[in-house]
């Protein structure tokens, strides 16, 4: 019995000490995974905060971008506008005409851009004269009685004021149609800017109504989640954007003067008006700004919104004209989402057989986390990064050669894009003071001079065009635009100038004008074409009808010496018709680029040979002796169909304007890399007034031969298209009474060697020269 007692007193032992022992691993255990638990969710907590607030400085700067760049898209908008030809047109004669055009383009302008509501032109006394509206997302042309008097509205009263160049900028406000607010609200910023005639007249202002919902849209694109509150708030710190509906707007309504930022965050208010960019915590959460300044030194804007009809009670300054990117995290979400975790946490059971299991779970979630956070960090400074740097792109495209003169005239700092235009490094032009002079080439150099001589102090804008020589020896077309700067005194301090490279622009604008002039030039060859085949082929067709209608009818009463005389009529007739309509079409096909260049090697002696063979029936029947001259050697790289109908052409003619025995004679030369042809005759020659039309379609001259051989009148200019097509050239020397002498040239050829190897062509040289 005591052995038992023992045994049972000593397993209660046991068991003591177990439960002991548990307790004391499982309390220490315990403490071990509270103090794990508490330090992982302060370091949860840290990290979630981080990612706050770098999120919200990312946030924020890109909306930054965004905006200005968007203000600068519009302004260039504006501009182009204001200076198109056919604003000038319109503004110089006021016809119907120049009218229709300038609805037309404000039409196409507003079609292809889609971000304006309205695009007008506002004349001296405020009436519309015309307004192209973006009516659901097509543009139209609002006809002449639904036009309005805009004389009373505040943008008007303040873009008709500016002086050119000059750019007005009106509040972000909704838009007002017949004195009430636009139903559904319509967010609007006005830009505006007067346009002058040729004259330098004034003569109204072109107003552009952008929408900006389009800006404003920016803002909920990125507002990634709806942890954060994101807005916009004006100077006098009214809601233009945020989360709460009711809050926007409010100076645009008289019952909701007090819904403004001010009134809702007043201490916070004080220092994020005062501050351009920042970020703090108060009581109320976490506060993250920066400052937007859209419009540059040379706009203007005006304080008025709602009061439409009154003039402005203040100009803004571009300093004044500003508004606050804010984002809000309050503390009940910024604890909600610090806290998340927590009830997890410590509602894991804490038994020690899955004490492993829940460290390993917790543990990994931490590292997945983490892991998450960081990524998404990178990826947030990844786009960050691409953002910057497709901005800094754009920049350097689009920026211009900035610098400064001192009082003195002289340059104290050059921009580093001066090297990208001029060749020119800055410090260059820091160093020596004469070299923006000595490059302007020598025209305009006197007109740039007597500007920093005379102008330097004048208080105007001054914009004007010159022409630079670059490092390269190039000329560089430059927009010059040079405006004073003044201190807070209003000392004068220096000027600032921007050159801008037009070069590009000025070279469309010549292409342009040669387009044009080769159009002309083209719709007259082809008035003349058409007037030459309804006078030539209406005349002799009109003949053979009655002649051929003669025999039809009265063939009985001809003779048969008649009835022969008049068919060879008809054959000469139609032969004469035959070769005016082959020379026509030949002379179309050049013209329209339809007949086939086929250059080959070819001996000119041969090629003069056979067109004199096509001609000796001619020759004979009036006795003119053809002497050919022309060298055995010569050769050249032609079509050879082509230059055989030149040479065919040309020694017809000399036959046919040459009396009964005369002679014609076929020579050639080689002169500055080119080789002469000439076809010479001693026959009637051509009169002075003449000689210059003989090639030109337009003139068409036709005269009769020495035997009274008709001609189609254009041979010639048949010729002048196929030797220009050889890339030669063709003249005439002429006496009258003593003969002529027509002339064309070719491409001389040569034999070349490369690398020991012998090349006859142009295309073997060609090919050769490629392979090296």
């Amino acid at each position: 019995m005591k052995t038992l007692k023992n045994k049972r007193l000593k397993l209660n032992r046991k068991k003591k000490d177990f439960l002991s022992y548990f307790i004391a691993v499982f309390t220490t255990l315990l403490m071990v995974i509270f103090v794990i638990v508490y330090l992982i969710r302060n370091y949860h907590k840290e990290n979630e905060l981080s990612l706050i607030l770098k999120e919200d400085e990312i946030h924020i700067r890109a909306i930054n971008d965004v905006f200005s760049t968007g203000f600068d898209n519009i302004v260039s908008d504006l501009e182009i506008l204001s200076r198109t030809e056919i604003l000038q047109n319109y503004l110089n004669e006021k016809t119907e005409k120049n009218f229709n055009q300038l609805n037309k383009q404000f039409l196409l302008f507003s079609s292809t851009k889609r971000i304006y509501d309205q695009i007008r032109f506002i004349d001296l006394n405020g009436m519309e004269i015309s307004r192209v509206n973006f009516h659901k997302g097509n543009p139209q042309i609002v006809p002449s009685f639904e036009l309005q008097n805009k004389s009373c509205r505040y943008y008007f009263a303040e873009a008709i004021k500016l002086s050119k160049g000059e750019i007005f900028v009106s509040p972000l406000d909704l838009n007002i149609e017949n004195d009430k607010i636009e139903n559904p609200v319509k967010p609007m910023i006005r830009f505006g800017t007067p346009v002058f005639n040729s004259k330098g007249e004034k003569k109204g202002i072109i107003i552009l109504n952008y929408l900006a919902q389009n800006l404003l849209d920016e803002i909920d694109e990125h507002k990634s989640d709806s942890r954060f509150q994101l807005m916009l708030v004006n100077q006098d710190g009214y809601f233009l954007k945020s989360d709460v509906n009711e809050n926007q707007w409010g100076f645009m309504y008289p019952d909701k003067k007090e819904m403004t930022f001010q009134n809702q965050f007043y201490n916070e208010w004080k220092k994020i008006n005062n501050e351009i960019n920042g970020q703090f915590e108060t009581d109320n959460g976490i506060f993250t700004f920066t400052t937007i300044y859209p419009i540059s030194q040379a706009f203007q804007s005006s304080t008025n919104s709602i009061d439409s009809h009154n003039q402005s009670k203040l100009a803004l300054s571009n300093i004044d004209y500003k508004w606050k990117v804010v984002s809000f995290f309050s503390n009940d979400i910024l604890n909600y989402y610090l806290n998340k975790h927590v009830f997890q946490t410590y509602s894991i059971p804490f038994v020690f057989l899955l004490i492993s299991a829940a460290i390993s779970l917790f543990t990994a979630n931490i590292i997945v986390k983490r892991k998450n956070a960081d990524e998404k960090r990178k990826r947030a400074l990844r786009a960050l990064k691409e953002s910057e740097e497709q901005f800094r792109n754009l920049l350097n495209y689009t920026y211009s050669w900035e610098y400064w003169i001192n009082t003195k005239g002289e340059i104290e700092y050059s921009s580093k894009s001066s090297e990208s235009i001029t060749g020119y490094k800055p410090e260059e032009f820091i160093l020596n003071k004469n070299l923006i002079s000595d490059i302007i080439i020598e025209e305009d150099r006197a007109r740039f001079i007597d500007h920093n001589k005379y102008e330097l102090e004048c208080p105007n804008v001054h914009k004007f065009e010159i022409r630079i020589k670059n490092k390269k020896d190039e000329i560089v077309y430059i927009e010059h635009s040079c405006q004073p700067i003044y201190n807070d005194n209003g000392i004068f301090i220096g000027r600032r100038t921007s050159n801008r490279d037009i070069t590009e622009q000025k070279r469309n604008e010549e292409i342009i004008r040669n387009n044009e002039k080769k159009l002309k030039e083209d719709n007259v060859n082809k008035d003349k074409f058409f007037s030459i085949i309804s006078h030539d082929l209406k005349s002799p067709l009109s003949g053979l009808v009655v002649l051929s209608q003669m025999l039809v009818e009265e063939r009985s009463e001809f003779s048969e010496e008649e009835l022969n005389f008049s068919l060879q009529e008809i054959n000469n007739a139609l032969t004469n018709l035959h070769n005016l309509v082959e020379g026509l079409l030949s002379w179309s096909r050049v013209q329209t680029g339809r007949i086939s260049f086929d250059p080959v090697l070819c001996n000119i002696k041969d090629l003069s040979e056979s067109a004199i063979n096509l001609c000796i029936v001619n020759a004979r029947n009036k006795k003119i002796k053809i002497d050919n001259k022309i060298c055995n050697d010569n050769k050249a790289f032609i079509d050879d169909v082509m230059i055989e109908t030149v040479l065919r052409n040309l020694i017809s003619n000399a036959i046919k304007f040459t009396d009964n025995g005369g002679i014609v004679t076929l020579s050639s030369k080689v002169s500055n890399d080119e080789l002469l042809i000439s076809v010479e005759d001693n026959g009637v020659g051509i009169k002075e007034d003449d000689l210059e039309k003989l090639f030109k379609i337009e003139e068409h001259i036709t005269t009769p031969g020495t035997n009274k051989e008709s001609g189609s009148g254009v041979g010639l200019i048949l010729c002048k298209e196929l030797v220009e097509k050889n890339d030669g050239r063709i003249w005439v020397e002429s006496v009258k009474g003593k003969g002529s002498k027509f002339t064309f040239t070719l491409p001389m050829y040569k034999e070349i060697k490369i690398e020991n190897k012998k090349f006859n062509t142009k295309r073997d040289v060609s090919k050769s020269f490629k392979e090296v």
